[in-house]
This record gives structure tokens, sequence and C-alpha cells, in this order.
């Protein structure tokens, strides 16, 4: 069984892009910053972010109350 590989044809596979592709997207969940750096040992997640909607994606901010 092989399992397939979101956001390769985006961002180049195993670049950190590409994994919080893989984790998150078109699963409908939010996520925070800390969950990257945690999970995906993400050390910059803002930009990361950025990058991910200058390439179109809808990441949105939401404030917690």
């Amino acid at each position: 069984m092989t399992t397939k590989v979101k956001g390769k044809t985006f961002f180049k596979e195993g670049t950190q892009n590409q994994k919080i592709l893989q984790k998150f997207w078109g699963n409908g969940k939010a996520f925070t910053s800390d969950d990257l750096v945690e999970d995906l040992n993400i050390a910059s997640p803002g930009a990361r972010l950025s990058e991910l909607r200058e390439a179109g994606f809808d990441i949105r901010v939401v404030e917690s109350s």
C-alpha cells in the first residue's frame, strides 16, 4: 500500500512546506505555530506560513479567545 504524498506538486518532497501540507492540507483541522514547532520541528513557522500564502494556499489567522 502506498501513501499519496501531498504537496509535492508545489514544494519539493521533504521540505518544511511540503511537510506542513502533508500533515494539515484538506483535513479541516486548525493548527498553531507551536504545533509546527513541536510536531514538525519547524524553527520559523511564520516564514513557512508566509511562503504557503504566497504560493496561493488559504492560510488564516484566528485569534484565540
